[in-house]
Order: structure tokens, then C-alpha cells, then sequence
């Protein structure tokens, strides 16, 4: 499912289009459509990702959600140059609709550092994003600390 034509479509803050891919701000959450055969490494990243530290500010607590629309490939490698650039994503959720596409994910999953999950439903991953987002009840907070102590 195309991301605007789904209920969350309502959400965005900003849409941002490049020759490669839409990619729409929400408001803790980036949604990615990258274009068919396209080979998404971090050059192409890296202009969404400045538009993002713009939009939301360095130090923002987001999740990202990637609907997998489209077959593309993603250049694995490349996780390890956003991570030591120290873009913060806190959560991941990933699309698939094909099989081809839950295994390619699988594969991804072996480079990805932050906590991220597969999906087959873009309302699932959206919903499933914005939890992992929420901040905890604070009596949550002090039952792990007791725990711990």
C-alpha cells in the first residue's frame, strides 16, 4: 500500500521528493518509498538525512519506517557510515509484501544496529513505530530501577 493513500497520509508533516524515492515526515517518523530498481546506498541518504536534522533537529528521538512499494537493493555496507555519523534512529520498521522482499530484509537485519522489525502491513509497522516511540509511564521507570538496584 501506497503510503498516501493510507490513513496515516493525514499525519505528514512534510514530503519530501527525489528522483529516487518520496520520503514523508511525520511527526516522530520518517516513511520511505524508494523507486523501483533503484540501488539506495548513503549518498542518496545523506540528503534526506540533512533535511531531517533541519526538520526535526539533531537530537530528535525518530523511527523510520521503510515501505518496501517498489523492488530496490540497499547497500548494507553503508549502515556503518550513518551509524558513525551518529544519526539517531531509534526504531526501524521494514515492508515487505513479497517473500523476495521478507528475505531481503532478513539479510538487511544482520547490519542494522537499532532495534528494528519486519512487516508484511504498513498500518502494523506505523502503529508498531509510534509505540516504540512512546515514552514510558514513569511508575514502568522506577520498577527497573528497583530491579536493578
Amino acid at each position: 500500500m501506497q503510503f498516501e493513500a493510507s490513513k496515516f497520509s493525514r499525519q505528514i508533516l512534510k514530503k519530501i521528493e527525489l528522483s529516487y524515492g518520496k520520503f514523508y515526515f511525520l511527526k516522530n517518523v520518517i516513511v520511505s518509498e524508494i523507486d523501483e530498481g533503484v540501488v539506495f546506498d548513503f549518498t542518496k541518504a545523506k540528503p534526506v538525512i540533512e533535511e531531517a536534522i533541519k526538520f526535526y533537529g539533531r537530537n530528535a528521538r525518530l523511527g523510520y519506517v521503510s515501505n518496501r512499494i517498489n523492488t530496490y537493493s540497499v547497500a548494507p555496507q553503508d549502515w556503518n557510515k550513518f551509524y558513525n555519523e551518529r544519526y539517531c534512529i531509534r526504531a526501524m520498521a521494514l515492508v515487505a509484501y513479497t517473500p523476495m522482499g521478507q528475505t531481503n530484509i532478513m539479510i538487511e537485519q544482520l547490519f542494522i544496529k537499532n532495534r528494528v522489525e519486519r512487516f508484511n502491513s504498513l498500518e502494523f509497522a506505523v502503529h508498531w513505530i509510534q509505540a516504540q516511540l512512546e515514552p514510558q509511564p514513569v511508575e514502568a521507570c522506577s520498577s527497573l530501577l528497583k530491579e536493578t538496584a
